[in-house]
């Protein structure tokens, strides 16, 4: 018999890189090997894409844990995770506290409503200070920490924790993580009123007639405590702490018992709900339904998917669709995630995470459902806001469809990694979140799929236009070479539009000078010249073109004549209107905490940026600053280095600017330098 749901808990394990994350999952789920990892993970010793896994605990209660990445980067990853816990368990170590690399991981928790308990980890360090990681938490989350297990010594002489709830000692001879009850000796009693005191402030503040209680003296009960610390914790009121070091085994028996303690089930609180708006019945009598949060594509067993199932039962006989694609889901076989690898099993309920294997038809973001809920689907995952691109290079031109299906791959695993090909400059543009993020990508080709090929900052759709108008400019074809001949002749004005303008054709013949069939050809001619510009071969924007007269052939006039004749006088048109390079503009929106602003507006300033203005948010300053597109190719890795990785951002196409005359002729140069590569790689 499984465990019900009120004994399952789903926990997102969060934290940026160093601090002891993934070796403290391994504790929790009483692992005695280290916990797999990917190719590209092991020779970076941090984690770079989330990994879920499971353990069977005494009292039949299942533990699902879910090792989130550390790196920025991939915070779409975290969010999936997040989407799919109960809670989570945000680690800091005891040496630097919470820090500012942090915040945006606890941000996105925030965002989720998701209960978080706080793990002090490393306190086996000599230089671990558990005072200083509880002020850190105050001050840069803007919470009052819970400290439920304080910790007894530091570094070697780390040998235990005190639990304030049960007013219980813990010591722990060696690092089998077992440790032994005791009463608490007489010379930590300054230590255990100082903390205690703390722990029921800041529960009492929860609950204004404990409150009231409190202040009038009266010993408040450990269970009524408990309860109302735990009512606290689901709505994001209080943050228990707990301490120890998972690399010795300390307090990682009590940080678990917290986590069933404080930690509500799926059947109390979920993050997902049903586009509709209705709540969802958690009942494994309930029609199925379930959420896909994590693909994962391998060379030998082929593609994976991790679900969480909110409702209902899951077995080969279930009829599931998938509600995205209304395709059917065939069920090979279903797996449940253990440490050492996956484990069928013959049916998986409300509560469970299970991995299907061979269901090609869904991927990450996914909403599977019984038939008779075919309609409802789960609020989609937001979009990710992807600011880094590269122009991915094949070196062998006949590789390029494997190139494409290799990265069909690798954005199947994650999709806040995207591709497509650019017409324009005939590039294949990889998009996504940062530097690490795309040199994994690049990494994944090369060593999983035996691809080479090299990232380039992609090229600029720059366009071309007019600064003057310019009237009377004839456009004439004529060629006679036997039989019929061909002649078209017409006239035009060229006039600049506004910004945004686009491309107006006015037809302003009088009697007869040009037959009406000939007058769309006249346009047709100009807009196929419109696509290759005068100055670098861009597109044309923003011009008016007046056809006011002309003269034909009764019998060498035709439709094609009357195009060339049409690009004749617009190419010359363009000649003589003052020709100029425009660049893209940006809308561009930095996210920093405020102290970063000044460092921000400064650089904004020296990429040919204009401030328009400025704006707070719960997460710190908005710089709002429009910039030349070309100046941004490599603000995402520079942001990231000028905030210590704080900085996000986002742009958006605003309008198209003159290039100034010292960068225009280098714009020039490279275009056509890159043009003629082009023609010389089709010989």
């Amino acid at each position: 018999m499984g465990a019900t749901i009120d004994n399952k808990r789903i926990i997102s394990v969060v934290s940026v890189d160093g601090n002891g994350k993934t070796n403290t999952v391994r504790r929790l789920l009483n692992s005695k090997d280290k916990l797999p990892v990917e190719p590209e993970e092991s020779g970076r010793n941090y984690t770079l894409f989330s990994k879920t896994f499971m353990a069977d605990l005494p009292d039949n209660k299942e533990l699902y844990l879910l090792d989130t990445p550390g790196s920025l980067n991939y915070i779409n990853d975290v969010i999936n995770c997040a989407r799919v816990s109960n809670g989570a368990v945000y680690v800091i170590n005891a040496i630097s506290g919470a820090t500012d690399q942090g915040l945006r991981h606890w941000w996105r928790l925030r965002d989720y409503s998701l209960p978080t308990i706080i793990y002090v980890s490393m306190m086996d360090n000599p230089e671990a200070d558990f005072d200083k990681a509880l002020d850190s938490i105050k001050l840069l989350f803007n919470v009052s920490p819970v400290p439920i297990i304080v910790p007894i010594g530091k570094g070697n002489e780390f040998t235990g924790v005190i639990n304030l709830m049960r007013q219980k000692m813990y010591t722990y001879k060696d690092d089998s993580g077992k440790s032994k009850e005791e009463e608490i000796p007489a010379q930590y009693a300054d230590i255990v009123t100082k903390y205690r005191n703390q722990m029921i402030e800041a529960i009492v503040e929860n609950d204004e007639e404990l409150m009231g209680q409190y202040l009038d003296g009266k010993e408040i009960p450990t269970d009524t405590l408990r309860k109302v610390l735990g009512k606290a914790v689901k709505e994001r009121g209080a943050f228990p702490v707990f301490a120890g070091s998972a690399s010795k085994g300390i307090g990682i028996d009590l940080l678990r018992d917290g986590i069933f303690y404080y930690m509500p089930s799926s059947s109390e609180f979920n993050t997902l709900t049903f586009k509709d708006g209705e709540k969802i019945d958690t009942s494994d009598k309930a029609p199925f339904s379930a959420y896909v949060f994590k693909t994962r594509i391998d060379a030998y067993t082929g593609k994976t998917n991790y679900i969480k199932i909110l409702s209902g039962k899951l077995n080969k006989n279930t009829k599931a669709l998938i509600a995205d694609n209304n395709h059917s889901l065939k069920i090979s076989k279903i797996n449940k995630p253990y440490t050492d690898g996956l484990k069928p099993v013959e049916e998986a309920v409300a509560g469970d995470i299970v991995v299907l294997d061979k269901c090609e038809d869904i991927r990450t973001g996914y909403t599977l459902v019984d038939s008779s809920i075919s309609q409802k689907m789960f609020e989609p995952s937001p979009e990710p806001k992807r600011v880094l691109n590269y122009a991915v290079e094949i070196a062998d031109k006949k590789l390029e469809e494997k190139v494409g299906a290799a990265l069909r791959k690798i954005t199947e695993e994650d999709p806040s990694v995207s591709f497509a090909r650019v017409a324009e400059t005939k590039e294949l543009v990889l998009s996504g979140l940062g530097q690490l993020q795309l040199d994994v990508v690049n990494e994944m080709l090369k060593d999983r799929y035996k691809l080479d090929v090299t990232f380039k900052s992609p090229r600029i759709p720059y366009r071309e236009t007019i600064k003057k108008g310019v009237k009377n400019i004839q456009g004439k074809h004529k060629k006679q070479s036997g039989g019929h001949g061909q002649f078209g002749d017409c006239w035009i004005h060229l006039d600049p539009l506004k910004r945004g303008g686009g491309f107006e054709f006015v037809d302003a013949i009088v009697g007869g000078a040009i037959p009406r069939n000939f007058i769309p050809s006249v346009e047709k001619g100009i807009v196929k010249t419109m696509e290759r510009g005068v100055v670098a071969g861009f597109p044309i924007i923003d011009v008016r073109v007046t056809l006011y007269d002309g003269s034909y052939h009764d019998v060498d006039s035709s439709d094609m004549a009357f195009q060339v004749a049409g690009s004749l006088a617009f190419k010359k048109a363009m000649e003589e209107a003052s020709p100029i390079l425009l660049e893209p503009i940006m809308d561009v929106s930095v996210y920093v905490p405020d102290h970063y602003v000044g460092t921000i507006t400064n650089d904004l300033s020296g990429r040919r940026g204009r401030i328009s203005g400025m704006d707070s948010s719960s997460e710190g300053s908005i710089v709002k600053a429009s910039v030349p597109l070309g100046e941004m190719a490599t603000y995402a890795p520079e942001l990231h280095s000028m905030t210590k990785g704080l900085g996000l951002f986002e742009m958006k196409f605003l309008t198209y600017e003159e290039v100034p005359p010292q960068n225009s002729n280098k714009v020039v140069e490279d275009t056509k330098k890159w043009r003629q590569d082009e023609e010389e790689n089709k010989l």
